[in-house]
């Protein structure tokens, strides 16, 4: 896959986890004007994600990083 954020880490989020935040936050009382910062556990760049992607599915996966323009 593409991008071009060079070896910056990113704080990956899942989907679900988003989810489950939105359905609490809109479910249950005490959220009226809140903020949450939802993160990831661990700050991954994209050639480590590659890396991941790759073990998990059996075959390579490259992150191949392009200039910004």
């Amino acid at each position: 896959f593409y991008g071009c954020m060079e070896d910056a880490p990113a704080p990956f989020v899942d989907l679900r986890d988003i989810g489950a935040v939105a359905v609490a936050a809109l479910t249950q009382p005490g959220h009226l004007g809140q903020a949450y910062e939802l993160t990831g556990a661990e700050a991954l760049t994209y050639a480590e994600v590659a890396a991941l992607l790759g073990r998990l599915l059996g075959k390579e996966v490259r992150y191949v990083d392009l200039p910004a323009e």
